[in-house]
């Protein structure tokens, strides 16, 4: 993906939006009006300076994410916690006040990883997932202005991550591999090597093809081309088999 320059629009994680705003709204036992009040301030501050427009992407349910149909127990880690209780009323508010996006069994990410793999839009988000893929990224609470994430450093990005698995998304990976490991193992090969030294690392571990590519497609946030609009699927991502020099 070639460099462009910033995008005029941005696509908001609006999960997260909502979720912070919820624990802030239960914490100080604030008023419809507060909570109002805290989400324009909320969306406002997360939208890049200068830009005209924004959207903001919500996930599908999560039974419904596709991801189990790879990891049945993707996220299950999470299943009985509680949830703060004025997360729908913020959702809800997000939806009446603010052009919102979401697509069939995707999750916010995946509709922000798309937009900004596109070019056409900034994505912004909280989760350090979402610099696994190409485009312009802004976190708001690290980055004074949006920054440019090139192929080769998204890629990288993924491919320690699949080694690594996503224990906060119950994502198992290879055991005992962590992110020094995993970097360590991918600056021994060049970039164009790293899938199939990763897929090496998962055989010579004993671990067969099925559960190498379902981590991938697991930690693998969907960039431009991964979504098929007509038929409104994702399409799995699957690896280049041979060895580069």
């Amino acid at each position: 993906m070639k460099k462009t320059a910033m995008p005029d629009v941005a696509i908001l994680d609006a999960d997260i939006i909502a979720y912070k705003a919820a624990c802030w709204a239960e914490a100080h036992s604030s008023s419809l009006s507060d909570i109002k009040d805290r989400l324009s301030f909320d969306v406002n501050y997360w939208t890049p300076p200068g830009l005209s427009r924004r959207m903001l992407a919500f996930s599908c349910s999560r039974q419904d994410n596709y991801r189990k149909d790879y990891w049945p127990s993707y996220k299950e880690n999470r299943t009985g916690k509680p949830r703060p209780k004025f997360l729908e009323v913020c959702q809800r508010i997000l939806q009446e006040t603010e052009q919102t996006v979401a697509l069939p069994r995707l999750e916010a990410d995946d509709i922000v990883g798309i937009g900004m793999s596109s070019g056409t839009m900034v994505g912004v988000s909280l989760d350090k997932d979402l610099k696994s893929c190409p485009g312009w990224y802004w976190n708001p609470e690290k980055l004074d202005f949006p920054i440019y994430i090139n192929e080769i450093t998204a890629n990288l990005w993924f491919h320690k991550q699949w080694l690594m698995g996503d224990s906060t998304d119950h994502i198992p990976g290879i055991p005992k591999v962590g992110p020094v490991k995993a970097q360590k193992l991918l600056d021994s090969v060049t970039h164009v090597n790293w899938t199939p030294l990763v897929l090496h690392e998962y055989e010579k571990r004993g671990f067969d093809l099925d559960y190498c590519l379902a981590q991938a497609r697991c930690v693998r946030i969907l960039r431009d081309g991964e979504w098929d609009k007509e038929a409104k699927v994702h399409v799995p991502w699957s690896p280049c088999w041979g060895v580069n020099a």
